[in-house]
């Protein structure tokens, strides 16, 4: 029970988010979270659901930008994209670039995020973050740009909640700064 307490105190519910380290984890799956595959730091380098670690590719620094937000992975200092900038087609796949795009986080009406490309929409309805559902929903599922097409089933493949932590320190790090 302790441990579930301390997880309910490190959830973000709010319409602002405050600039930090983030692990932005599925509704589909709550042991996954968005992470750059295989830690790679090159851009374009695609973005996956991976089981939550102490690994830096899976953590995220959310930064605000004039009423929207940037989200930059910690491991690479690379910006959460679309893959050739395809944003206004639906089932991209998600990558990492220099530049990255601006997002919004919308609180829905179950206390998640829904995180919207910002403004792009697709037949007049926003863009968002997703998880393709075409497969299973475990390690390595296809993260997308999707959008609100009506069908209830995949809603929850487009909600998220944010748990803020800290910056982890990897295993050389620690060594470096302790003069292992």
């Amino acid at each position: 029970m302790f441990d579930r307490n301390i997880l309910l105190e490190r959830r973000i519910s709010s319409n602002t988010i405050p600039e930090g380290y983030y692990r932005l984890i599925s509704v589909l799956n709550s042991n996954g979270n968005v992470a750059v595959r295989d830690s790679s730091t090159s851009n374009n380098a695609l973005v996956q659901l991976w089981s939550i670690n102490n690994l830096k590719n899976g953590v995220w620094k959310i930064i605000p930008t004039s009423g929207h937000y940037k989200i930059q992975n910690v491991n690479s200092k690379k910006y959460l994209d679309v893959v050739n900038g395809a944003y206004n087609t639906p089932g991209n796949a998600l990558c990492q670039t220099a530049n990255g795009c601006l997002f919004d986080f919308v609180l829905d009406s179950d206390g998640y995020y829904n995180i919207r490309f910002t403004g792009r929409t697709y037949d007049n309805k926003p863009l968002m973050i997703g998880i393709d559902t075409e497969e299973p929903v475990a390690e390595g599922s296809k993260l997308q740009n999707w959008f609100d097409d009506g069908d209830e089933n995949h809603i929850t493949s487009r909600q998220f909640y944010l748990e803020k932590t800290t910056e982890p320190i990897n295993q050389r790090d620690m060594s470096l700064k302790c003069g292992i």
